[in-house]
């Protein structure tokens, strides 16, 4: 089987911009290569889900069932898409947001990460699959907040400062928890992008080697 990574982190933490120059890098290779961002919006459920962080239609009243949402839109990603690619074994497939994700946001419901990670293997089943590797772009979310009013005249559901502060904390309280021991690989986002990047290929470089 291939390999599987995801890019996780508070919304303007970089991890777009740091996968989309891991798949050029990689592509560059050789190897093959496939990226996806959840949540799909290929997909009616990502479409709606994307829809409901910009406003435009109204989200389930209760957290836990908005989260469920993106976990069915990740077990069709993980079907249709990723689990396919992967049966090549030189295959590296990237994903912008996955499971921890759903676990960081999920947690502002007051649910443990175990509740969440239990809610996937309900919903996925069999199906499940958790990245070989997780590369988490760590950012203050002052720092993320400027990022995100430069860049955008409206901000999304989540993109308020005493949320992204929480989801931060609840991302780096993940990396020791056991289910993630040794899968998760904190870099600091606060530099320039070039220095950011390096990091993640040593990271990667690594992980393909071994």
């Amino acid at each position: 089987m291939g390999t599987f990574i995801a890019f996780e982190g508070i919304d303007g933490c970089g991890k777009n911009t740091q996968l989309l120059n891991t798949f050029r890098w990689l592509n560059d290779s050789g190897r093959p290569v496939f990226w996806l961002s959840e949540p799909n919006e290929a997909g009616p459920i990502g479409k709606a889900i994307k829809a409901m962080l910009r406003g435009a239609i109204s989200r389930p009243a209760d957290p836990v069932e908005f989260q469920r949402l993106y976990i069915i839109d990740r077990v069709q990603d993980i079907i249709a898409f990723i689990k396919p690619a992967l049966k090549d074994p030189r295959a590296i497939y990237l994903v912008e947001r996955f499971a921890l994700s759903t676990i960081a946001y999920g947690m502002l419901s007051g649910k443990s990460a175990d509740f969440f990670i239990n809610l996937h293997e309900e919903i996925a089943g069999s199906h499940m699959l958790w990245p070989d590797l997780t590369i988490l772009i760590d950012l203050p979310a002052e720092v993320a907040m400027q990022r995100i009013s430069e860049g955008r005249s409206k901000n999304e559901a989540f993109e308020k400062l005493e949320i992204l502060k929480k989801v931060r904390m609840n991302y780096l309280s993940l990396v020791a928890h056991p289910q993630f021991r040794d899968k998760i690989t904190v870099i600091d986002g606060n530099r320039p992008r070039d220095e950011v990047f390096e990091d993640v290929k040593k990271v990667i470089q690594k992980l393909i080697h071994n």
